[in-house]
């Protein structure tokens, strides 16, 4: 029996020119605390998911397209052209922070 894995992604918008907007997201629902919509220049939010099976995440924010994969105690991401600045696996909860730039 598999147990519930939770993701906590942070982001942080390192452009120096360029607010980001998420354009589009997926799964939409089932986020304990959302992706943020709007990242303002210089800003990090912090969004979390939990899910009981394997879940398949991919997000956009301007040119910046993202791909999360969780289940079963494992963690992959395919971060585009983001820069992943630290990641960590421990049991059933991963922890992910890219720079968008």
């Amino acid at each position: 029996m598999s147990q519930d894995m939770r993701l906590k992604l942070t982001l942080r918008n390192e452009s120096s020119q360029n607010p980001l907007h998420l354009s589009s997201l997926a799964p939409s629902s089932g986020w304990q605390t959302d992706p943020p919509h709007h990242l303002d220049i210089g800003d990090e939010a912090t969004c979390e998911i939990t899910t009981a099976s394997e879940l398949a995440i991919t997000m956009r924010y301007g040119t910046h397209h993202i791909g999360l994969h969780l289940g079963n105690g494992a963690f992959s991401f395919e971060p585009g052209d983001a820069r992943a600045e630290g990641q960590k696996l421990d049991g059933h909860t991963a922890e992910l922070t890219l720079i968008l730039a």
